[in-house]
């Protein structure tokens, strides 16, 4: 885990670290001004403004981890993960249950996706109402 949590690392600071940048303090300092406490602060108003980045940063992560095979073969010895399954079995045969896994695994990146850029837009929507 720790190989594959080093590898997807910069992918989650430059997506985090984007939406961190763009976050408005002022409504931070707002909800403080207002009488919400940090726990209550960081709840209401700062967790729900970064939601879309941290789901499209664990997207990220995830895809790029599961596409690690190299690292997946050194690190993980005697057991049998699904990438590391599918590597093996392609290098000796291809097996139609491999492909339909790979299928799945597309179409499953693919809705992955959609729901990311349909949370990303209304985000951004949303923004736009609340200005």
């Amino acid at each position: 885990m720790l190989a594959h949590t080093v590898l997807s690392v910069p992918l989650v600071i430059m997506v985090l670290g984007v939406a961190i940048r763009s976050f408005d303090v002022r409504i931070e300092q707002v909800s403080w001004s207002l009488g919400a406490s940090w726990f209550r602060t960081m709840r209401s108003v700062v967790l729900p403004n970064l939601a879309p980045s941290v789901f499209a940063a664990w997207i990220f992560a995830f895809i790029s981890s599961f596409d690690e095979v190299i690292v997946t073969n050194f690190i993980a010895g005697a057991y049998e993960t699904v990438p590391k399954r599918m590597f093996n079995e392609l290098i000796l045969e291809i097996n139609p249950t491999i492909t339909a896994v790979a299928t799945l695994l597309i179409a499953f990146t693919m809705l992955a996706l959609a729901a990311v850029a349909v949370m990303l837009h209304r985000a951004g929507r949303l923004k736009d109402t609340m200005l």
